[in-house]
């Protein structure tokens, strides 16, 4: 046998090192997905023992391990990394949704498929406790996202050997039945009389003007760094949600259409100091707004708007995605620029708003029926092309680091939007 040559055996490995006093065996393992040495023995018989004894002292552990208890643990370890984004919603996920189910006592050996699927048919009975759904049944995103959570958390049990198997793996969340969108968006009368209130202060119209016609998430706005606003090529470098990455854990780059740049560059000079570094809205310390925060959009704004009171912050970005695929700001987007823009993993979420797009084209076709009826503009036996104009994005694979790169488009903004 050399003397690096490795032996397996019930936990890890065993290896033979050559030391001052001859050959020696050292045990390796990987405990909680951590590779640790278990000591260094005279004979391969000891090394063999000790592994044996860890391997049965871990398996009896991961037998009594509960679901909560692996759950706090898992949820330690996560926020211990400082690597994930959503610590804190995958915690109140578990608070709320998991640490009170009837899995929680469960072992996390003994939990099965079914047990899963049970939980989830109590799970899409319980109402919202908090929040603009109070009262409601819990959106159906919200169970997916603690079934998400669950699995996870399995499929790290797995891993660290707590778990024979994942069982949320194959569960699905049950569809609920619906009658209407679970969002909203404000028209263009509607942008106008936010836009038109009095009093609207400046820190709220750049804010919301960026939010319409930028169709950037909450907690890119607040997270956003005057060093990723470029005047110049007027585009905006968007990496941060709140002070970590963004929902999809992608850069992306996305143009400035004429009101947000002329709003930004206002906010940017305001008190007669141009700013070229730091938060671009920031709370009255100096410090990052917090998550929920929304510049008073549903406590003052949106009423003093005359807006109608189920139109959340959030519906702003909506309001940004639905006048492209409209083109009610010019030319009508297709849905994977409109993906593109709002940083959509899957072009699936994009489709939600598939059904404005019938507006654009009966507009375009109205145009093309009046155009063809002009003899001055078509010749006898030609047909003239009424195609959309070419996609002025580059196409780049989801795999490649660097971020996509959206051309400007205008398209009459600058003349017929505006935020005075």
């Amino acid at each position: 046998m050399s003397a690096r040559s490795k032996i397996e055996c019930a936990l890890g490995t065993i290896t033979p090192t050559t030391t001052g006093n001859g050959i020696r065996y050292r045990l390796r393992a990987t405990i909680d997905g951590k590779r640790e040495s278990l000591g260094c023995f005279d004979t391969i018989d000891e090394a063999r023992a000790q592994s044996q004894a860890y391997f049965e002292l871990l398996h009896n552990h991961s037998k009594s391990l509960t679901v909560a208890a692996w759950g706090r643990q898992w949820l330690d370890d996560r926020e211990g990394m400082g690597t994930h984004r959503s610590i804190k919603d995958t915690r109140a996920l578990w608070d709320r949704h998991i640490f009170p189910s009837a899995l929680a006592p469960l072992t996390l050996r003994a939990v099965k498929q079914r047990h899963v699927q049970e939980w989830l048919r109590e799970l899409v009975t319980q109402r919202a406790t908090h929040g603009p759904r109070k009262g409601k049944p819990l959106a159906e995103q919200t169970v997916r996202n603690a079934l998400n959570a669950l699995s996870s958390a399995f499929s790290d049990a797995v891993a660290a050997g707590r778990a024979s198997g994942n069982p949320c793996k194959g569960v699905r969340v049950p569809r609920q039945a619906r009658t209407d969108e679970d969002w909203s968006y404000l028209s263009n009368d509607e942008i106008r009389a936010v836009f038109d209130l009095p009093h609207l202060p400046a820190k709220q119209r750049t804010a919301f003007t960026v939010a319409i016609y930028a169709g950037m998430r909450a907690g890119e706005i607040w997270g956003l760094r005057w060093e990723d606003v470029d005047f110049d090529e007027r585009e905006i470098l968007v990496r941060h949600s709140f002070d970590g990455p963004t929902k999809g854990g992608k850069v992306r780059r996305i143009p400035m259409l004429p009101p947000a740049l002329e709003e930004l560059a206002r906010w940017r000079r305001r008190d007669d100091v141009t700013r070229a570094a730091g938060l671009v809205f920031h709370a009255r310390d100096g410090a990052m707004h917090a998550k929920g925060y929304d510049a008073q959009w549903a406590k003052k704004w949106r009423s003093a708007a005359g807006i109608r009171a189920d139109v959340r912050f959030h519906d702003l970005r909506h309001t940004c995605a639905s006048h492209l695929i409209m083109g009610t700001w010019g030319r009508a987007w297709r849905l994977e620029e409109v993906q593109v823009v709002l940083g959509h993993a899957s072009r699936t979420t994009t489709e939600r708003y598939a059904r404005l797009a019938p507006d654009a084209i009966r507009r375009v076709a109205n145009e093309a029926t009046e155009q063809w009826s002009d003899d001055s503009k078509v010749a006898p036996g030609l047909v003239n092309d009424w195609s959309a104009p070419n996609s002025p994005y580059i196409q780049v694979p989801e795999k490649m680091e660097p971020p996509i790169r959206v051309e400007l488009m205008t398209y009459g903004l600058r003349n017929r939007c505006s935020t005075n």
